[in-house]
């Protein structure tokens, strides 16, 4: 049986989550729409002979994430935090962001660790200025 991970992926409105999402669990690219609100994929990772269901939870807006009870965050192994490398403010939303995550984090007591994921690097001179 494989072990389960539970990762947490979250991050302003277009922030890159359903790209980051879709291309590492589908191999594809993202299809036009939105995220919903919550997601659950799940992908399967070897790692030293050992099979891994990595099941990822995404919170695509804030006003999701806040809403959200602390159980759907406290059993986490891993929170990644995406943010757009092609805006001016995207650095001040990780910050914010981080801030967040760490407030949940403490409110379930546990500790864990956050991982920071720029996203949209892809753009290159298409940046948008706010």
């Amino acid at each position: 049986m494989n072990q389960r991970l539970l990762i947490a992926v979250v991050g302003p409105r277009s922030s890159g989550i359903k790209s980051l999402i879709r291309r590492y669990c589908y191999d594809e690219s993202p299809k036009p729409g939105r995220l919903s609100c919550l997601d659950f994929p799940i992908k399967t990772h070897k790692f030293d002979d050992k099979n891994f269901d990595l099941a990822f939870m995404t919170a695509s807006y804030s006003e999701c994430f806040h809403h959200l009870p602390s159980i759907y965050w406290k059993n986490s192994s891993l929170f990644i935090i995406c943010y757009d490398l092609s805006t001016t403010d995207g650095d001040k939303q990780c910050s914010q962001w981080i801030l967040n995550v760490k407030t949940q984090v403490e409110h379930c007591g546990r500790c864990v660790d956050i991982v920071i994921a720029g996203t949209k690097v892809d753009l290159g001179d298409q940046r948008v200025e706010e």
